[in-house]
């Protein structure tokens, strides 16, 4: 859903940037982009919400059966017991921490997250321009 919003926004974001645009236009392409980006964070959320769920239920029940668990903290345990032709090993993911850190052991949700609000902070600042045009200021430079 996150990368529909995105699509939505390359589309109206063309239409509200573009300068032969009217203050109503950029005003509605810009709401319609605040209403894709809301639609899309509720998505978000739900859905991290519910893995969240689903994997603490998962690993209760792993742990009420004595099995292992299947977090990325609970699998990293296993770490020596791992083949060393595996493509973690091989990868040195150990030692790439400047590459794991931000990339990989930062969440999709986070990620997602920041892309939908600096997008939500560019349509707030058309939508304001815009309100200001049809107000009467002169913003010439937009």
């Amino acid at each position: 859903m996150p990368g529909l919003a995105l699509t939505t926004e390359a589309f109206l974001l063309t239409i509200a940037l573009r300068s032969g645009t009217s203050p109503t236009g950029r005003l509605l392409a810009s709401a319609a982009g605040i209403a894709a980006i809301a639609a899309s964070t509720q998505f978000l959320a739900r859905q991290s919400f519910s893995f969240d769920l689903y994997e603490a239920v998962i690993e209760a029940e792993r742990k009420r059966l004595g099995l292992h668990g299947l977090t990325r903290d609970a699998l990293l345990e296993l770490r020596p017991s791992f083949s060393p032709g595996s493509q973690l090993l091989a990868r040195k993911w150990e030692q790439r921490w400047w590459l794991r850190k931000p990339v990989v052991e930062l969440r999709a949700v986070t990620v997602w997250g920041f892309a939908l609000a600096a997008f939500a902070a560019i349509n707030i600042f058309v939508f304001g321009c815009a309100v200001a045009q049809l107000l009467g200021a002169d913003i010439s430079w937009f």
